[in-house]
Formats: C-alpha cells, sequence, structure tokens
C-alpha cells in the first residue's frame, strides 16, 4: 500500500511540473511577455520578406508559429521557445532554422539574428492583429485525376506492363 501511495505521488509531481521547467527553460508567467503576434521584416539580399510570429503560452493550447508572409507559408511550428531575462530564442526546425534575440524594456520589440545559413538581422515588433493566411479557393472546373489502374482496361498493352506497341 505504501508503495501505492508513493508511486502516487511520484506521478503526481511529474504531471504538475511544467515541462518548460524540466527543461531549464523560462516560468509560464516569465514567457508569457511574448504572447501576441509580431511582424517584421527579413532583407534576405535581393528579396525582402514579411516575417510574422504568433505566440500563444497562456491558455489550454500553447503554440509559437512562424509565418513568412510572402511566400505563403503559414503556420509552421516554432520549438523550444526559451526566455531568460530579456533573451529570447526558438527554433523553426521546418526551416532549418533559429531566431536569437531579446526583448525591448517596453515590451514592443524584439530585435535579433535569424540564422538559416547566414545570419540576417530580424526585427519583430508587437502588433495588435495578426495577418490571416489567404483563402483557398477550390476550382470545381479543375479536370478529374485518373489513375493509370482506371485508364488501363485487362489485355490493353502498355509500356509499363513490359510490352511495347509496335507499328
Amino acid at each position: 500500500m505504501k508503495v501505492l501511495a508513493v508511486a502516487a505521488i511520484l506521478i503526481f509531481f511529474a504531471v504538475s511540473v511544467p515541462i518548460s521547467a524540466l527543461r531549464g527553460q523560462s516560468s509560464p508567467d516569465v514567457v508569457s511577455k511574448l504572447d501576441g503576434v509580431w511582424l517584421g521584416e527579413l532583407h534576405t539580399g535581393a528579396k525582402t520578406l514579411w516575417i510574422q510570429v504568433r505566440i500563444q503560452t497562456t491558455g489550454p493550447v500553447q503554440k509559437c508559429l512562424w509565418d513568412s508572409i510572402d511566400q505563403k507559408a503559414f503556420g509552421i511550428p516554432c520549438r523550444n521557445l526559451v526566455m531568460n531575462g530579456n533573451a529570447v530564442s526558438f527554433d523553426v526546425p521546418t526551416a532549418r532554422g533559429k531566431w536569437r534575440g531579446t526583448l525591448s524594456e517596453d515590451g514592443k520589440t524584439l530585435t535579433g539574428m535569424w540564422t538559416h545559413g547566414s545570419p540576417l538581422p530580424l526585427t519583430l515588433e508587437w502588433q495588435r492583429k495578426q495577418i490571416d493566411p489567404p483563402e483557398v479557393k477550390f476550382d470545381p472546373a479543375m479536370p478529374p485525376v485518373y489513375f493509370l489502374s482506371e485508364v488501363l482496361k485487362p489485355g490493353m498493352p502498355s509500356f509499363y506492363s513490359g510490352e511495347i506497341i509496335h507499328s
């Protein structure tokens, strides 16, 4: 019976300790300073891209999403969001990139470097409203897609069956 009680206490402790604390990251109340929508321009040389980062650390669903607005790439997950003092960092594994920087004293600007190959400056400013992805419209006039098995009839010669048609 004592073993069950000890096991129950250990399970309770494991479930109640935030994952961020186990990883040595900032407590949720510190990271919540980052909640909101952040927008900035990434100058890549010949091209400038609008980047939006959406962070939500409070509530039932916690998320960090990277949007490359000009590339119409929305909702790319960020990982390892960490805030230590005013230092902030997160990774974007799908893009093989990471952002490292600092939060301004007034809490309205993230100034840092985006690293995806060579580091590029990326300053993000807090926004009241997010930029939504464009609506994807279905074109009912699109021709149907056929699979080879639907087109070929039994006994019909084809290159796929190894038969060569001679004329």
